[in-house]
């Protein structure tokens, strides 16, 4: 299927150990789940301007 690519701003990082929670605005906010070795290789931080790029499938909405 397609992959979605949007430009985003990083607003939260939350380290849960073996992955990261990783939150960027579009808006709205997109939540990712990024392993620990690709969060430190992406060098990754808050209000750092990044693109998601991902399939319609890969995505799971969670009510919050």
């Amino acid at each position: 299927s397609t992959a979605n690519c949007f430009a985003a701003t990083i607003t939260r990082i939350v380290n849960n150990g073996s992955f990261y929670n990783v939150t960027a605005s579009l808006p709205p906010e997109l939540t990712c789940m990024v392993t620990r070795s690709d969060f430190l290789k992406m060098n990754l931080h808050t209000g750092q301007q990044v693109h998601l790029t991902f399939v319609p499938s890969s995505v799971h909405l969670f009510k919050g």
